[in-house]
């Protein structure tokens, strides 16, 4: 096992731990950090980790700072933004499901990338936990979640999971088969045990966290401790390999414009929800805006660690 992200998982177990036991025994302020915490998370670590992708770019395919190789980069993520909205308009349920696909992919590469084994194996582990992760967070609150998807997609989920048992059962089922394949996974290539043990905890603590804490701030810490944090990790890593310096400040300097601009969309949006009290349509807003943007950045970070692997 070749994980570089020990002392940040480290990180990421305990603070999902501390929201657990928040969550058992103050419910009510859970909630209320919920939106903070959020904030914070996609502030300091889960905007910024995509706001470099220009440079990534660069670096992958040589570009250099001239205007129209630049331009290339921006037509490039232009092109698949399009691609991506394309879909939700002409089929908004062909869009989530895209989405929906793209994001399990993504969640599970992220997490289990440095997992060196063979890659077809590798990238069912990477649909499994993935969709543990996807699942969870869309059927452990159907509350929340199902009035999002309906407007999205104009289906009602939660009378499509009605009774409590198929509930209860998508509940057990999501994270069983995840840790049944991830074991089966580690015991063939026989891992050693401290690694399968790591390896199976941090499964059980992200299952954990999405089963019992509230929604939102599960999400918030899954996505700005696990996700965000770990991709920025890898990025270091990678521009380290091909011979470019970068620290925590550099890494920041250079996001901060794409940072910007993106931070100011979110407050525009964010006062237009306050004002008009559009809430459920500005959510629904946000996950498609969400969804155009994550698959260019997916495939330039699928193109990064297939040239990081190779680089050793």
């Amino acid at each position: 096992m070749k994980d570089k992200r020990t002392t940040l998982r480290a990180v990421a177990i305990t603070a999902a731990i501390l929201s657990i036991i928040l969550e058992l025994t103050y419910p009510a302020y859970s909630d209320s950090v919920k939106y903070p915490v959020l904030g914070l998370c996609l502030l300091l670590i889960g905007i910024p980790h995509g706001a470099i992708d220009h440079i990534v770019t660069s670096k992958l395919y040589n570009l250099s700072q001239t205007i129209s190789d630049q331009a290339k980069f921006y037509i490039y993520y232009l092109v698949m933004m399009t691609i991506m909205t394309s879909i939700w308009i002409i089929n908004p349920l062909s869009g989530f499901l895209v989405f929906a696909f793209l994001t399990i992919y993504h969640f599970g590469q992220a997490d289990l990338e440095h997992l060196d084994i063979n890659k077809n194996i590798k990238r069912l582990l990477f649909l499994s936990r993935g969709s543990m992760i996807m699942g969870l967070i869309i059927i452990s609150d159907l509350q929340y979640t199902s009035p999002i998807l309906l407007d999205l997609t104009g289906i009602n989920i939660l009378e499509q999971i009605s009774g409590a048992s198929i509930h209860n059962t998508l509940l057990a089922v999501l994270p069983l088969q995840y840790l049944v394949i991830q074991t089966a996974t580690l015991m063939y290539y026989k891992f050693q045990a401290s690694d399968i043990i790591y390896i199976l905890f941090d499964a059980f603590i992200v299952a954990a966290l999405f089963l019992i804490v509230n929604p939102i701030l599960a999400f918030a810490i899954y996505f700005g401790l696990w996700h965000s944090a770990g991709h920025v990790k890898e990025m270091m890593s990678y521009f380290e390999k091909t011979g470019i310096k970068m620290n925590l400040k550099s890494f920041y300097l250079k996001a901060l414009p794409l940072n910007l601009i993106t931070l100011i969309g979110i407050g525009l949006i964010y006062w237009i929800s306050q004002t008009y009290q559009f809430e459920l349509q500005i959510v629904s807003l946000l996950f498609i805006i969400i969804s155009v943007l994550t698959l260019p950045h997916m495939l330039i970070v699928e193109k990064m660690y297939s040239r990081s692997s190779s680089l050793g």
